[in-house]
């Protein structure tokens, strides 16, 4: 493709020989909108897929991701807190002290 100017020719050539076409800048489109994209499903599948549901201007983008091997183990972190007392239970039965 060759550009210059308005004015831009794309030469193919095929088994018929060499064919040109010559394209001129047209007239500035609309402006567009700037999409709000978000992701919607993410699932385990065969294969990956992405699919695009929702409005033009709100995509939403749909993932089916093939499941990985599993890593390694982690290290163990360190314990947390104590937690809360837990509540009073039945008392018990009665005791013979001997």
């Amino acid at each position: 493709m060759e550009k210059v100017g308005d004015t831009a020719t794309i030469t193919i050539t095929d088994s018929w020989g060499p064919k040109s076409v010559t394209l001129t800048d047209g007239a500035p489109g609309k402006d567009g909108i700037s999409p709000s994209f978000s992701v919607g499903d993410v699932s385990s599948g065969e294969s990956a897929m992405v699919s695009i549901t929702g409005a033009p201007s709100t995509p939403i983008l749909n993932f089916v991701l093939p499941k990985g091997e599993a890593g390694a183990s982690g290290t163990i972190g360190p314990a947390g807190p104590a937690g809360p007392t837990g509540a009073q239970g039945p008392r018990g039965g009665k005791f013979l002290y001997v």
